[in-house]
């Protein structure tokens, strides 16, 4: 339930980048003029080949992600297999609508809960778990991440179990020292 690795994102800095080249911390586009830093990958797999839903629009933009993946869709979430032709997307109205594979799953968490990719606003959450539902079961790893207690490495999958191949502490505040991993 994701994006693939080629899919494109615009740092705040104003240069554009890869799914596969985000990092934690990155400072991605939420919006017209905003911009939220990456706190965690629900996915983050490059050695994977998967099935996307390509949605193109009337302003030539068009957007690669998962069935279960959300985007706004007449100004409402709901997921990518849903969309008509027709719909209205951020980028204009939906004229096509493909499946194509491609290559990366990728799906990173902004603090909002929303993400711009190839030019087309979606949210960050999946079918898994309500949006509403998974936004509030992220608020404590959200708060942690946002005073600087912790930075989620690797993967933390919402899909049904929670599981993090790493934490690092980090020493934003000066509490650990040195960086630290742990192995969970």
């Amino acid at each position: 339930m994701c994006f693939p690795g080629d899919a494109q994102v615009e740092l705040q800095n104003g240069t554009e980048v890869t799914m596969s080249a985000l990092k934690i911390g990155d400072s991605v586009r939420v919006g017209p003029s905003e911009f939220s830093e990456i706190y965690l990958f629900g996915h983050r797999d490059a050695g994977v080949k998967a099935n996307f839903f390509k949605i193109s629009t009337s302003t030539g933009k068009a957007i690669r992600l998962t069935g279960g993946h959300y985007l706004y869709v007449n100004g409402q979430l709901q997921t990518a297999r849903a969309v008509k032709l027709g719909d209205m997307v951020s980028s204009g109205r939906v004229t096509a609508i493909d499946q194509v594979w491609a290559d990366g799953l990728y799906n990173p968490h902004t603090m909002t809960g929303d993400i711009v990719v190839d030019g087309v606003l979606t949210s960050t959450y999946t079918e898994s778990v309500a949006p509403s539902v998974a936004h509030g079961l992220l608020w404590p790893v959200r708060m942690l991440y946002n005073v600087g207690l912790l930075q989620l490495a690797g993967t933390f999958e919402i899909d049904g179990w929670f599981r993090s191949s790493g934490l690092i502490l980090v020493s934003k505040l000066g509490l650990t020292g040195k960086a630290k991993e742990i192995k969970m």
